[in-house]
């Protein structure tokens, strides 16, 4: 909470959706006095139906969202504000972040690479959920997230914005910190094993047909061909370890 408070330079409306926590998460919510949070303490059906009912209270033009644990890093909003006003015609726009451990230190760094829907179907591309941005009007267009997706409904959003005409960017500089931890999905396996039905999922929307299984491979030649496009990432996931779960 603080690394959104703490932004500077931008009109912020920050809504914090709780659905009923028990670890003393509300406690804190609620010993914050600040006019600029709306608390939202409703249940909900999932994660997706939360940030739903979160944006469903949004009155500003661009929309973002952290989930738990993650931090924005000093000047994000300020330099995503400027990167939108500059370039009207996206919708869209994904920033780099820094991973960290439970205690903060930092892990390595993760890139986000362009939406480019033959790579982004296949899990050859990712998109750096805490660092991506979008205008309120094609999160609208789109239908916000789908209810029923548990593990993966940061990229089936975008797959939903993409399939209602969003124009994506990549903002070249890191805008959060992205939290790993036991429990997370990234970190439990739990993403990698619902992966494959999540692309099945989405390819409707990005390929317009079904997922095949040819298109694993495909997927994995495109990964491939990243890692020659970016040789300096490549070394850094070498020598740091890559993120559990995650298709980099």
């Amino acid at each position: 909470m603080d690394s959104v408070l703490s932004q500077e330079g931008i009109d912020l409306q920050y809504i914090v959706c709780d659905a009923g926590s028990t670890d003393g998460s509300r406690a804190i919510i609620e010993s914050y006095d600040d006019p600029r949070i709306i608390s939202v303490f409703e249940e909900d059906a999932g994660p997706a139906d939360g940030l739903n009912k979160g944006f469903a209270r949004a009155k500003g033009s661009l929309f973002g969202y952290l989930n738990s644990d993650d931090l924005l890093l000093p000047g994000a909003l300020t330099r995503v504000a400027r990167f939108f006003a500059e370039r009207p015609q996206i919708d869209v726009a994904c920033g780099h972040a820094h991973a960290i451990d439970t205690e903060g230190h930092h892990l390595r760094r993760v890139w986000s690479e362009p939406y480019w829907p033959p790579a982004v179907a296949r899990g050859a591309f990712i998109q750096i959920q805490p660092s991506t941005f979008f205008r309120a009007d094609i999160f609208r267009k789109s239908g916000g997230f789908e209810i029923a997706d548990r593990a993966s409904w940061d990229a089936g959003l975008l797959a939903r914005m993409y399939a209602a005409g969003a124009q994506f960017a990549v903002v070249d500089d890191f805008l959060s910190a992205y939290r790993l931890h036991g429990e997370s999905i990234t970190m439990s396996g739990r993403l990698a094993q619902r992966q494959t039905d999540n692309l099945q999922r989405r390819a409707p929307l990005l390929l317009g047909r079904d997922f095949r299984s040819g298109d694993i491979a495909i997927g994995h030649a495109l990964r491939a061909i990243k890692h020659l496009r970016w040789p300096m990432r490549l070394l850094e996931r070498v020598l740091r370890g890559p993120m559990a779960g995650r298709a980099e």
